[in-house]
């Protein structure tokens, strides 16, 4: 071969070379600029859920229905991990403090969010309850529940997607990504019946697309309402397959129990209430101290209607403060607070809630010094 055909050759294949290095580099430019892109755009949609997210929940019974790209938000609540983010992009806003009870996935265009303040009787915060219009919320009315049911449904806000449907009605799949049944059993004692799977179109659906909570009467002649248990359960083929039980202690938090995606999400939102409780006992408590300590100075009858023991239980505070404080016996909020949504912790908590309301009363009655 002729010396500049040679040359020739050899030009080509370094313009190649050249030229496939600069597509590279061009692809390569490119990728991170659309990731650059994607990473801006990102940061942005989670501040302005953030944003929207935390003026709700400052506010009792609020609600906002957040507007948004088509995005797929994931929602984590684990014992050393609470977030939310935007599924499979790394980017995400932790929530170590904030009871958020939702779906694990949630995809659309919109966010819906509300609030309900937590009571015990006093006000310890504000639960958020995240979804959207692709998750549908069906609560079964077989007309022997004492109102529970429709109680229950009036209490979610009117702009989720729910319905009421009774005995001989089936749910309806409208293309919802997600369908949740809520059943309600009065106390039975030790045999409670079967749910039964229902019929129709709702069994073609995936397994996990379809999940059901049982709202549980734990005592007769309790109030199911202020405590009681709750199932969980997941579609598998064409039954009921049961994936835990836990408690609650209050409506708030009974319809956390019904937005969360399973029980550990909700027990994990509960433990953070509990948390919550804990730090509001702990005020009460030192509150309740210094005014029984003043109206014990005083000779004053209103000391002996308050009882800082149910809220905790503090050997060296008195000491630490000047003052005396009675002796506790028994478990407090605290206490109660620090063992988890168990059945007994919620039914301790339903007699404190009794006694602190009695208590108030009586302190109104006697122009004292009120609890809340």
């Amino acid at each position: 071969m002729k010396r500049g055909a040679i040359q020739s050759m050899f030009a080509w294949i370094l313009m190649i070379i050249i030229g496939s290095v600069f597509i590279l580099f061009f692809v390569a430019f490119i990728s991170n600029q659309r990731a650059a892109s994607d990473a801006r755009i990102g940061s942005s949609l989670i501040n302005h859920v953030d944003t929207v997210l935390t003026t709700t929940k400052v506010a009792p019974n609020a609600f906002a229905d957040i507007e948004i790209p088509k995005a797929k938000f994931e929602f984590v609540c684990e014992e050393d991990l609470s977030l939310y983010q935007l599924y499979g992009k790394g980017i995400n806003k932790e929530t170590p403090f904030d009871v958020i009870f939702s779906p694990d996935i949630l995809e659309g265009r919109h966010l819906l969010a509300f609030t309900r303040d937590w009571h015990v009787p006093f006000k310890v915060m504000n639960f958020l309850y995240v979804t959207n219009d692709a998750v549908a919320y069906y609560f079964f009315d077989d007309l022997d529940n004492a109102g529970m049911i429709e109680d229950m449904y009036g209490y979610v806000h009117d702009n989720v997607t729910k319905e009421i449907i009774n005995v001989g009605q089936q749910p309806v799949n409208n293309n919802y990504d997600k369908i949740r049944i809520i059943y309600y059993q009065e106390y039975a004692g030790e045999e409670y019946p079967l749910i039964m799977f229902p019929e129709g179109e709702i069994r073609e659906l995936k397994d996990r697309q379809v999940t059901a909570v049982v709202i549980r009467q734990v005592q007769e002649m309790t109030d199911a309402h202020l405590y009681g248990q709750v199932l969980f359960y997941e579609k598998e083929g064409n039954t009921w397959q049961e994936k835990g039980s836990s408690s609650y202690f209050t409506t708030p938090m009974l319809l956390g129990a019904i937005f969360s995606e399973n029980k550990e999400m909700y027990e994990c939102n509960v433990r953070k209430a509990f948390k919550a409780l804990q730090m509001q006992a702990w005020m009460q408590y030192d509150r309740i101290a210094r005014i029984q300590s003043q109206y014990d100075d005083e000779g004053n009858f209103c000391g002996a209607l308050l009882d800082p023991c149910l809220f905790m239980d503090d050997e060296d505070y008195g000491a630490e403060n000047d003052f005396d404080v009675p002796d506790c016996i028994g478990n407090s909020y605290h206490d109660f607070a620090d063992e988890g949504p168990t059945t007994d912790t919620v039914a301790g908590l339903y007699e404190h809630y009794r006694f602190v309301i009695a208590m108030n009363t009586d302190l109104l009655r006697g122009n004292c010094a009120v609890i809340y």
